[in-house]
């Protein structure tokens, strides 16, 4: 069985979440490959003018938003993209088709139409909750997964069958679904260089690389009644300016600052809490880890991104960050008690994951 799983690089989350399904494909005994779909010059200007906004604070984004559900651009690039999908199936030969992006749904599904109407196409949505792009209802998938009850019926209002959604969560790895025993917290932080009992938040600047992150830290760092209970993992990604200044911080507490890790699942079993931007795929993670959130909206929420933000906090798995120094006020009134049971609503949170995802879609070939 050849799976092919087609995504493309706005942000790292469907990058993350290809990755996962095809880990998750390749156990169950297919044979998976990952398609960045910018290699199509139309899909790659489209990646690039997004993470551009991306990179901008959070105001910006509903201009590109609005622009791109205003003019269906989704279906304008389903018609352009149909040539290109036909070509990527004459030279992939798969035996089912997975979209984890809602860019390419609709070229993808049109040329299935013409050129091998008999061939699965699946769509796995990667957005929490309503409002997300319209790209994601395609009507003539065979299954189209949504990770909560809400995002099913924002794609069956927008024209996709009820009885093709399937709610089977979001598709992170296997390693973000196990939970770490308390021996293994205490012995995640020692590795990372920090103290084993101390309350441990996670500040992650994330691909956006979110300056916010740093203002955390420098408000962190005021909180004279803080500085003996509490230490920060301060994740500034790729960037190495926000990594220069993270360590200019100057704290009573430990800090310990990190570039880019591929082991994000370790990090958040030393995590007590993770301060974030609110990415659907960052807020699965954490959730299958059982780490409350604290959700970075200083500057605002991206369109995309607000319900799932909003759904997180209404569940009290999160708290919406408005300003840097809130952070301090949770870390000081949120008792211990608290912090336990928001782990366990956590960790019961979302259902499936990438393995549930990934069965379901092999049924269908």
């Amino acid at each position: 069985m050849r799976a092919l799983i087609v995504t493309a690089a706005t942000g790292q989350g469907h990058v993350t979440a290809a990755g996962a399904l095809a880990e998750a494909l390749t156990d169950a005994g297919a044979q998976a490959k990952v398609l960045d779909a910018g290699e199509n010059g139309a899909v790659r200007t489209g990646a690039s003018l997004y993470n551009f906004f991306l990179r901008r604070p959070p105001s910006w984004m509903p201009v590109f938003y609005a622009g791109i559900e205003w003019f269906r651009v989704s279906d304008v690039a389903g018609r352009a993209l149909r040539s290109w999908a036909a070509e990527v199936l004459e030279r992939e030969r798969p035996d089912i088709i997975v979209s984890v992006h809602p860019t390419v749904n609709q070229g993808v599904a049109g040329m299935l139409a013409r050129e091998s109407p008999r061939l699965p196409f699946a769509v796995v949505l990667t957005d929490l909750c309503p409002p997300f792009w319209r790209g994601w209802s395609e009507p003539r998938a065979a299954l189209t997964t949504a990770p909560t009850e809400s995002a099913a019926g924002e794609l069956a209002r927008w024209g996709t069958p009820r009885e093709r959604i399937e709610v089977l969560g979001m598709p992170v790895a296997a390693r973000f679904r196990r939970r770490a025993t308390e021996p293994e917290r205490r012995a995640a932080r020692v590795e990372l260089g920090l103290e084993a009992d101390r309350f441990t938040l996670l500040i992650n600047a994330g691909t956006a690389e979110r300056a916010t992150s740093v203002e955390v830290l420098e408000a962190l760092g005021t909180a004279s009644d803080l500085s003996g209970s509490i230490q920060v993992l301060f994740l500034a990604g790729r960037s190495a300016e926000l990594a220069r200044r993270a360590g200019a911080v100057r704290a009573a507490f430990p800090t310990r600052v990190l570039g880019w890790r591929g082991d994000v699942d370790r990090l958040l079993d030393a995590a007590d809490a993770v301060f974030a931007k609110p990415g659907a795929l960052t807020v699965a993670e954490a959730l299958g880890k059982g780490v409350p959130l604290l959700l970075d909206a200083v500057h605002g929420v991206f369109p995309q991104e607000r319900g799932g933000a909003r759904w997180a906090a209404g569940e009290n798995l999160a708290w919406l960050v408005g300003r840097p120094e809130q952070v301090a006020r949770i870390l000081r009134e949120t008792p211990r008690e608290e912090w336990l049971r928001r782990r366990e609503l956590c960790a019961k949170a979302l259902p499936g994951g990438a393995a549930e995802i990934g069965r379901r879609v092999l049924a269908l070939a």
